[in-house]
């Protein structure tokens, strides 16, 4: 079940408090489908395109990446995202990945609704009907970026003696979740299209809807909380972008104009009377004109 490693997988000890729920989540969820099965489908979780759209109920969008309801399978997604989504909390902070976690989820599940009730639908009328879970379309999507970045990688499929290139991983993961599962899902391959159209929606730069959400009374509440972990993750400062440095640069050079006081005009010097401005280019008019005059007799 081992296919696709990029580097050692991370200890449990230096895993970031974001991984970790993650992960403790998508656990918990899976022990509740096995204890108490009822409960777990009141609770409406996976992703159903028809309950969405028709029914409203957002919360499948984003819930459904933590359902596994096969334990081989939420084993293997586990270990394939653990050092994934550790380097992605490492480069953007904690709370800058639980942004990416759920916003990539809410995206991904959105087009495959959307693409099942519009398209799905032609071929087989109860594609609406149909449930997807788990985290492989996000990791999937993760994969093909990383494919256009390094795309002469070689990846050793552990433990099979061979070796394939970058851009294979993602097809190579999509043929393992639908083995795991015995059922073809095409939330996956949703995620694949979608990563390789349009990747900056997949792994989009979230620095400044971080920041405005740290902003917030909730946000600052969470970002508090997690700070509290010996394993948070800070994230990188958000310096703005070309645009509101100028707007700021032109607002503060405006405010200090506006506002500076004027300047005291110099004290007169006694015995000198003082001059207007008009006078002086008045008198320097004047000495030269007099002084063409007498130019004009010498000649």
């Amino acid at each position: 079940l081992c296919a696709a490693v990029l580097r050692k997988t991370p200890s449990p000890r230096r895993t970031p408090i974001g991984c970790r729920l993650v992960f403790g989540i998508c656990l918990a969820i899976h022990c509740l489908s096995v204890w108490d099965h009822h409960f777990f489908v009141m609770l409406d979780l996976t992703c159903r395109p028809a309950d969405v759209v028709f029914g409203l109920q957002l919360h499948r969008l984003f819930l459904a990446s933590f359902v596994h309801t096969h334990l081989p399978s939420l084993f293997f997604s586990v270990w394939l995202c653990w050092s994934r989504f550790a380097c992605l909390e490492a480069n953007w902070g904690t709370l800058g990945f639980l942004v990416w976690f759920f916003f990539v989820s809410l995206v991904i599940h959105g087009t495959y609704c959307f693409a099942t009730l519009t398209v799905g639908t032609i071929f087989d009328p109860t594609a609406g009907t149909g449930e997807v879970k788990g985290l492989y379309p996000l990791i999937v999507a993760n994969f093909v970026v990383s494919a256009r970045e390094s795309a002469d990688a070689q990846v050793w499929l552990w433990p099979l003696p061979l070796h394939v290139s970058m851009r294979a991983v993602p097809a190579v993961v999509i043929a393992l979740t639908w083995l795991l599962h015995w059922e073809a899902h095409y939330d996956v391959l949703v995620a694949y299209v979608l990563a390789t159209v349009l990747p900056n929606v997949v792994e989009p730069d979230l620095a400044r809807l971080t920041d405005s959400i740290e902003k917030t009374a909730i946000g600052g509440f969470v970002v508090s909380w997690l700070q509290g972990f010996d394993s948070f993750v800070c994230r990188p400062p958000y310096l703005g972008s070309y645009e509101d440095s100028a707007q700021l640069s032109k607002k503060e050079s405006w405010s200090e104009t506006s506002l500076s006081p004027p300047l005291p005009s110099p004290p007169p010097v006694s015995g000198v009377a003082a001059l207007p401005v008009f006078s002086v280019g008045a008198a320097v008019s004047g000495s030269t004109a007099a002084s063409t005059t007498a130019l004009d007799e010498l000649l």
